[in-house]
Formats: C-alpha cells, sequence, structure tokens
C-alpha cells in the first residue's frame, strides 16, 4: 500500500482536500518524528476522537506505526505488544473493560513511513517550483533561520481585503470624470502613493490625507478571520519564527495566528531600541507604513513616502534590523511600479541578497532584479484563459513551499 492510497482515504473520511490531507500527515510527522506518542499527539493538530480512531487505525492497517502497550500494576511499568494481555505482575486479563489497570496505547512511525512522507513532500514542492528556480530555493532553504519575512497585499487579500490594485480601484467614485483617465493610468501602472496624491487634487471628497486614510481604514477594518487553513498560509509564516516580520500592509491579521503569545503590532519609526527587538523571544509585526488601528500612522501620499525614506533615523533602523539578515517577500507583484520604487530604496540601504516569491517569473523580470540582488523562487501555476493566474493553487504553492523550510 503506498503513501498516495492514505492520502485519498484521509482525503475521503475527513473531508479534507488532497492538500489538506497531504499537509495533515506532514505535520504529524513533523511534529512526532521518530519519538513514540500516544493519542494525545493527534489531538493537539485539532483531530476530533473519531477522526484519530480512524487515523490510527489507517495507520495500523497500513503497516505505518509500530504499537505497544503501556500499563501500570501496583507501582510498577510494563509493556506488550500485544493486545489484550495478561499482567506480568498480577495475572489478571487487561482488556477495554478494564478499570483495574492505568494503560495507554504507545505508537511509532515506522523508518519506512517517515520517508515515504519526506519524498511525497519533495514530490509536491518540485510540482510548484519553477525548474530555473530550483538553485535559488536550496539557497534559499539554507539561509531560513536569517530570513526576514516582507509582507505584501497578496498576504491579507485571501481574508477578503484588497490588494492595492483593487483599494485604488474602489476609490475610483470619487474622482472627477475629468481626471478619471489619468487616474486609471496611475493605478494601472501600481504607482499606489502617487495615486492617492492625486486623489487629494481630483476628488471632491478625499481631498485630505486624513480624510484618506480614514477611507483606507474602512477598508481594511473586518478581514475574514474564519476561512480555513487550506485558504491562507499565515500558519506557515508564522512556523518560521522570525524575531521579525515587516509588512507594508495596513491590516493586523498575521498577529491573531501567533499562539500562545500576544503579538501587538509595532512602527518601525517607534521602535527605540532596534537590537533588543532582534535579540528578543517574542516574535513581532512591524509595519513600515502604519496600520488601521491608528490611521494618522498610514502613509498615504508620495509626500509622506518620500519623507519617511529619506529621514536618517528610519534608514539606520532599518540597517539595523536586516543587517546580515535576507528579506523573504511573499505577497507582491513585479508589475507594480511601488514594489520597484520600494525594493531600490531598501536595498540601496541595506544591501545584501534577498528572496521573492513570484508567480510564472518571466526571464527578463528574473535579470533585471537579479542585477540588484533579488532572487526568485518561482512558482508554476495554471492560468485562465484571460491570463489570470488560479491564486487557490498560488496559495497551496506557498504553503507548500514555506512549509518545506522549516
Amino acid at each position: 500500500m503506498s503513501l498516495t492510497e492514505l492520502v485519498n482515504s484521509v482525503t475521503t473520511e475527513l473531508n479534507v482536500t488532497e492538500v489538506g490531507a497531504g499537509r495533515l500527515i506532514t505535520t504529524l510527522v513533523k511534529h512526532i518524528g521518530k519519538q513514540d506518542f500516544t493519542k494525545s499527539s493527534f489531538i493537539k493538530v485539532g483531530l476530533s476522537d473519531k477522526d484519530i480512531k480512524f487515523m490510527i487505525n489507517e495507520l495500523q492497517v497500513r503497516g505505518y506505526v509500530d504499537m505497544e502497550i503501556s500499563y501500570e500494576c501496583r507501582g510498577g511499568r510494563y509493556t506488550s505488544n500485544d493486545f489484550p494481555v495478561t499482567c506480568e505482575n498480577c495475572g489478571v486479563m487487561i482488556k477495554d473493560s478494564d478499570h483495574e489497570h492505568e494503560y495507554d496505547f504507545v505508537y511509532s512511525f515506522t523508518n519506512e513511513f517517515i520517508n515515504e512522507v519526506q519524498g511525497y513532500n519533495k514530490q509536491k514542492v518540485f510540482e510548484y517550483l519553477h525548474p530555473d528556480y530550483v538553485v535559488n530555493y536550496y539557497e534559499l532553504k539554507s539561509k531560513i533561520s536569517t530570513v526576514v519575512p516582507f509582507l505584501g497585499a497578496g498576504v491579507s487579500a485571501p481574508f477578503g481585503l484588497p490588494t492595492w490594485t483593487g483599494m485604488l480601484e474602489s476609490f475610483e467614485g470619487n474622482v472627477t470624470r475629468a481626471n478619471l483617465n489619468y487616474y486609471r493610468r496611475l493605478v494601472s501602472a501600481g504607482n499606489v502613493f502617487e495615486a492617492l496624491t492625486f486623489l487629494t487634487s481630483s476628488s471632491t471628497s478625499l481631498t485630505t490625507e486624513a480624510s484618506i486614510q480614514k477611507a483606507i481604514a474602512s477598508k481594511f477594518a473586518n478581514p475574514n478571520l474564519n476561512i480555513p487553513d487550506e485558504e491562507h498560509f499565515m500558519n506557515e509564516l508564522v512556523n518560521l519564527d522570525s524575531p521579525i516580520y515587516l509588512t507594508s500592509n495596513y491590516d493586523n491579521i498575521l498577529p491573531n495566528f501567533f499562539k500562545g503569545q500576544r503579538v501587538n503590532p509595532i512602527l518601525l519609526n517607534e521602535v527605540e531600541d532596534v537590537r533588543s527587538l532582534i535579540d528578543s523571544a517574542v516574535n513581532r509585526v512591524v509595519h513600515i507604513h502604519g496600520y488601521i488601528d491608528r490611521p494618522s500612522t498610514m502613509i498615504v501620499t508620495k509626500k509622506q513616502y518620500d519623507e519617511l525614506y529619506t529621514n536618517e533615523g528610519y534608514k539606520a533602523k532599518l540597517n539595523a534590523i536586516l543587517a546580515q539578515r535576507h528579506l523573504l517577500f511573499i505577497g507582491w507583484s513585479f508589475a507594480d511600479e511601488y514594489f520597484s520604487d520600494l525594493y531600490s530604496k531598501l536595498v540601496s540601504y541595506v544591501g545584501g541578497e534577498h528572496y521573492m516569491f513570484i508567480e510564472n517569473p518571466v526571464m527578463h523580470q528574473a535579470q533585471k532584479f537579479g542585477q540588484q540582488n533579488l532572487k526568485l523562487i518561482g512558482l508554476n501555476i495554471p492560468v485562465d484563459d484571460s491570463g489570470y493566474s488560479d491564486k487557490k493553487v498560488l496559495v497551496q504553492a506557498i504553503k507548500t513551499v514555506l512549509d518545506s523550510m522549516v
């Protein structure tokens, strides 16, 4: 029997996708490894009693686990590979209805199973990775402990929040008809802050920085945090366990996925002691352009943007955070002038080699950014007849690749 058959069985019985079934099996192996485990280990990954019984039975039937019973009798502890079993100490038969002995079933994954899961995961990673960028993938993986994720709008889009383009397009109704075509050209080029600045002179309602900040904050205020895990990759980001997660996003979605700790958003330009931030055992989400809980901190115009990146103190903080570290850009688009300009500014301050997940990369783009020390992790994502990529597959690809990094 093959691992594929187990995946198919889990898919049917637990009513999850094939990808979800594979990830569940992978998670169990990754967290347990070669250690002995009990049923409680499965509870920790969110399985119900019914699902646990099914999973353990499937693993036993397929020969993927070894099992023994561990029991106590009059202060002594004994083990056996059989059940029911006659107690070595008192001679009583231990079985399901036994109330005189405390016992538990102890399992361990076979080496064959662990190897099959590792092979299965490697196969899935390479189904998504573009072959021309595999070298970059391995290089990134070797440096993952020194990587700082830098999150763009695409990270939050699965939760129902707009991308930069979507946000700007939603403001078209605020632009006077005489200025609409020029505004659309700015949006199409991905000139985020120029488009927002243009609003102040081409709108009868959004005429100040404060009014734009308020309007943007309202659009990012209500993400849908109840979407299934298979539709986002926040958990995989958290598993990277970076001390710092940089983001240009205004929302506060990521802190909701850190378990066992309260992660409050902070502003880079308000950090006083950067060294202690880096050395802290606590994960921090650092906003570089403000966030919605404090609309007045949000960078929304070209003037604010330029002032921020010509501030020597701000540049010094970026340098302190990123010294000897590598950025991993996730949720960004090559097509946006916003990204091109932001990356050029950052690399001029901090130098170093950095990485970026990108769907269906084009060679001339890779070479252009490669000259600026940005190495691509190219992902093969299917596109429809209109040229739009499948965002659900993109999420699965990023989940799979991130998961393989740790």
